[in-house]
């Protein structure tokens, strides 16, 4: 009768925050997608400032899809990301599929909001 009686469940929490561009015209090479990533950042940084409560940072993320659909995502622990990490993953990602790329993103893996802490080994 298709009767589900269980709550419904409205929040889930967060394990990443991201952005991602579709380009009308396929960026050529490695360069043109380096020039693309300042702006996604720049995107990036201002979802990341909206998260309420805030999380910390514990990775980054760069995702390419290529003109024929294939994609790749490149992922990096690191707490405190930086241009240059970006730029790493962005030419592990492009070097492979090396063609002409359709979409970029960029993104943070969270770290969880939660109060459990680790246990001591000892």
């Amino acid at each position: 009768m298709g009767r589900d009686e269980r709550p419904v469940k409205t929040h889930r929490e967060r394990k990443s925050v991201s952005t991602e561009q579709t380009y009308a015209q396929d960026l050529p090479d490695l360069d043109a997608c380096r020039r693309e990533l300042p702006a996604l950042i720049e995107d990036l940084e201002r979802r990341y400032a909206r998260l309420d409560p805030p999380l910390a940072v514990r990775g980054v993320m760069v995702k390419v899809k290529f003109s024929d659909f294939t994609q790749t995502t490149v992922e990096h622990a690191d707490p405190a990301p930086n241009l240059e990490q970006f730029e790493t993953l962005l030419n592990v990602g492009w070097a492979r599929g090396e063609r002409p790329v359709r979409l970029l993103g960029v993104g943070y893996r969270l770290a969880e909001n939660s109060q459990e802490q680790q246990l001591s080994l000892f």
